[in-house]
């Protein structure tokens, strides 16, 4: 590990060399002296010390506290204040630039060595914040998801950027304004649904379960479907130290919604035509098939009535010696094909009744 850099600035000669010696044995480097503000700037343009030794009274235009503000607002190098002067008002000046130190000439090498270790050390740490809080903005600004932080009252604090869009503000246009004013929803409804969530959160320190669904009005008015959640940012000890609400554009979720909606309705549409049609053209099949069973059971009573006394008479005639031979013959021809006749309707029957269809056994008719 490096041993840390002093830049020390003094105008007197004889002060600044006492100094550097106090500061080499408190086990510091340094990096260089400057005699004026303005050289001190110069020197800080082309070095980065670890700190600097500020004299508040120095020769020129621009005194140490002065060279202070400038060197905070440019490099954030931590400044300890050296003076002779106790002054409330010189003092003050001072604070405003939130130097690391402060101390009062003439000091002793224990204050000197205690007093840049605390500015090294605060400086390390407050270097550790800003660079979380630049991680913490560019996650912040990468999201799609809106995001706003507002204070215990429920004022704004900040917007990401995706939040600006939404609200079609940007965070310098709502800073310090009540929630309830910014975020302007589609109905009373969801607005007591909002205050009632914050009001959770504020008193209660709970977040919302699960976020809601609003609408939220954009620009000309017009509704943008929002889910919404808000949840507390609290201590360590649990006191409320402001609020988070998160903001994502579900209007495609909506869309895709509607869509599925629309579709299973046309859906239910098609399987409802689709089955009254299966319907009739059952009821036609029914009819159909009674229409067949009839036309079976009549067709087979008339057959069969004419044809079994046929049938029988010929039967008789084909034994009867007392008839010519020639008329026996055609007996028995005509009771083969009597016979053919009363199997054929038998076997369509049959064939009937293996189908399904009531026929003439089935309505109860019998052949004579």
């Amino acid at each position: 590990m490096s041993t840390p850099s002093i830049l020390i600035v003094e105008d007197e000669a004889l002060t600044a060399e006492d100094i550097r010696a106090h500061v080499e044995e408190a086990g510091y480097e340094v990096s260089a002296i400057a005699a004026s503000a303005t050289e001190a700037l110069d020197l800080l343009a082309g070095s980065r010390p670890d700190a600097v030794l500020m004299d508040i009274v120095l020769e020129g235009e621009m005194d140490g506290i002065a060279a202070a503000e400038q060197i905070r607002k440019l490099y954030q190098i931590p400044v300890v204040f050296l003076s002779a002067y106790s002054e409330r008002e010189l003092v003050e000046r001072a604070q405003a630039t939130q130097p690391y130190g402060y101390l009062l000439k003439p000091f002793d090498q224990r204050e000197l060595r205690t007093t840049l270790a605390l500015a090294l050390h605060n400086a390390a740490r407050d270097k550790e914040m800003r660079d979380q809080q630049r991680w913490l903005q560019a996650v912040l600004a990468s999201l799609h998801e809106g995001v706003i932080m507002a204070d215990r009252q429920g004022r704004i604090m900040a917007l990401n950027r995706a939040a600006e869009v939404l609200l079609d503000r940007q965070t310098d246009q709502v800073a310090g304004a009540p929630l309830t004013t910014v975020l302007n929803l589609a109905s009373p409804a969801q607005t007591v649904q909002l205050t009632e969530a914050m009001t959770r959160a504020t008193h209660l320190g709970e977040a919302m379960p699960a976020p809601v669904e609003v609408d939220l009005l954009g620009p000309g008015g017009m509704p943008q479907p929002t889910a919404l959640a808000v949840s507390p940012v609290t201590r360590d000890d649990g006191t409320l130290d402001g609020l988070v609400l998160s903001l994502v554009d579900v209007s495609r979720q909506r869309e895709a919604r509607q869509r599925l909606k629309n579709l299973n309705a046309e859906l239910e549409q098609r399987v409802t035509e689709r089955t009254g049609a299966l319907q009739q053209a059952t009821l036609r099949a029914e009819a159909a098939s009674a229409a067949k069973s009839n036309f079976l059971a009549r067709m087979s009573h008339e057959l069969r009535t004419p044809l079994n006394p046929i049938v029988a008479y010929a039967e008789m005639m084909t034994v009867d010696r007392s008839l010519p031979e020639d008329t026996r013959a055609m007996a028995e021809d005509m009771l083969a094909a009597g016979q053919h006749l009363l199997d054929l309707i038998g076997q369509l029957l049959a064939a009937s009744e293996q189908d399904g269809l009531p026929t003439e056994n089935n309505h109860g008719d019998a052949d004579a």
